[in-house]
């Protein structure tokens, strides 16, 4: 049993590496969360369709709607911030950036990332309230 859990915990964090590395990590952890609901549908399945008695199934509860409505939340906010739906402040900040106009959205100053140098600054991660300098420079 134990030699199956490890091959079964092997080919998962295998998949799971080979969908970041294809997809993104948005698609490992929505697919993750589609796997915990499709678990605790298969749990409530068994307990309801095959055997009450089972030990591999799930009764609802009162707690059961409080855990739909965290996982839907969890669901929503994953997919929100995958791209797959927008909220309503960031649509604004979309359509500006396909315009190219996401620099009155974006105040970090950036170096390009073509250039042979590097941005340093002392004491502070915020570059306009510290001494910075550029350094290796051609």
């Amino acid at each position: 049993l134990n030699a199956a859990f490890i091959v079964a915990a092997a080919a998962l964090n295998a998949s799971a590496i080979w969908v970041t590395s294809i997809l993104s990590g948005v698609h490992r952890n929505m697919l993750d969360m589609m796997r915990t609901s499709l678990i605790w549908s298969f749990g409530i399945f068994i307990h309801y369709a095959v055997s009450s008695t089972s030990d591999y199934g799930e009764q609802l509860t009162k707690l059961s709607a409080l855990q739909l409505v965290g996982f839907s939340l969890l669901v929503v906010g994953q997919m929100t911030y995958g791209g797959v739906f927008s909220a309503p402040r960031a649509t604004d900040a979309n359509k500006a950036a396909a315009k190219g106009e996401a620099a009155a959205y974006d105040k970090t100053p950036r170096l390009p990332s073509s250039a042979p140098c590097a941005l340093v600054c002392m004491g502070s991660l915020s570059p306009q309230s510290q001494d910075c300098s550029i350094v290796g420079g051609a």
